[in-house]
């Protein structure tokens, strides 16, 4: 693992300086108004067409019609939409020319708790604000903007406010650590300072990599067709959970699979289902359509069969936590 370099409170202010070059002020607009948030340059990927690459939130994005992004320096650049993903909250913007700087990501497994971080945005529209912390947590789970869980978030004590959201937490090596998402305040999610979450570089790289690969505007995922909650097991190890199935849907793979309300799935093709989000994060792209052998608990009693995942109705369709 390598380690970020020395940083004294002499120095940081050039690091603050190079970075927030790459950093910047979303503006949107649609029938419901303007509003602004933040977001960040990432260097487009081979083969991609797009002179310039931002990533922000979903939710800073969502139901806006015009979009412009605007740079440290001042100068603005007109965006379109290229991926809105409310399963993770991730936005991806392709810009009409080239950024001025971009930042790299890096990976989750490097992230240690303890280490200096930054937030930079335009909270409240003060643009290139910078506030610092430390990571306070990894492995957090918090709902995304349709109620399914994002798991591996990064928890924080870098102050995050409104306007925050979609600007990059940056670790003292100058690389994007996550994406500034929520805060939880006296227990309920709001816009304002509080124990910040970020959602790891790892999950936007994840899906740039697809979109490029695909070419298709957004992420598929399959689906069994139950709403599910989480449930802890008696007696299992700290942690430990399933997910329970409140009620099978009308011809759906669950349904069809001969699943009933009040059973209690423990695995997916030999994965076990331990955290909020297991669930969700095993039923990707890759089982639409794929037999799957699915193992539960009825009334206690072992139990297993198959089933055939289907594609997912596009976020925003699915009740919320449904799977």
């Amino acid at each position: 693992m390598s380690l970020p370099p020395a940083i004294t409170l002499e120095t940081l202010p050039d690091l603050v300086e190079r970075v927030r070059v790459a950093v910047v002020e979303v503006q949107v607009s649609g029938e419901k108004g303007t509003g602004n948030g933040s977001g960040f340059a990432i260097a487009p990927a081979a083969g991609d067409a797009s002179p310039g690459v931002i990533v922000t939130n979903t939710h800073v994005v969502e139901g806006a019609t015009t979009h412009t992004v605007r740079f440290q320096d001042g100068s603005e650049n007109d965006a379109t939409v290229r991926l809105e993903d409310a399963s993770t909250d991730v936005a991806i913007l392709s810009l009409a020319s080239a950024a001025p700087s971009v930042l790299d990501l890096r990976p989750l497994a490097e992230v240690r708790v303890g280490e200096p971080v930054i937030a930079i945005g335009s909270p409240y529209g003060f643009d290139g604000t910078v506030t610092t912390g430390v990571v306070s947590g990894l492995n957090r789970t918090m709902p995304a903007p349709n109620g399914i869980p994002i798991d591996n978030m990064i928890q924080t004590d870098a102050l995050i406010n409104p306007g925050n959201s979609g600007g990059p937490l940056i670790g003292l090596d100058g690389r994007v650590v996550g994406v500034n998402d929520q805060v939880r305040v006296n227990d309920v999610l709001q816009g304002s300072s509080g124990l910040g979450f970020a959602i790891p570089s790892d999950t936007v790289a994840a899906l740039y990599r697809e979109i490029c690969e695909t070419g298709e505007p957004r992420i598929k995922r399959s689906a069994i067709g139950a709403n599910l909650r989480l449930q802890y097991l008696p007696g299992g190890p700290q942690k430990s959970g399933a997910i329970v199935v409140d009620e099978p849907l009308d011809s759906s793979p669950a349904q069809a699979a001969g699943l009933l309300r009040g059973d209690v799935i423990v695995s997916l093709d030999g994965n076990a289902v331990t955290a909020p989000g297991a669930i969700f994060r095993l039923l990707d792209r890759s089982r639409i359509g794929k037999t799957c052998s699915i193992e539960f608990l009825r009334d206690g009693a072992p139990q297993s069969a198959t089933i055939v995942p289907q594609e997912r109705v596009e976020p925003g369709q699915e009740e919320a936590g449904g799977a």
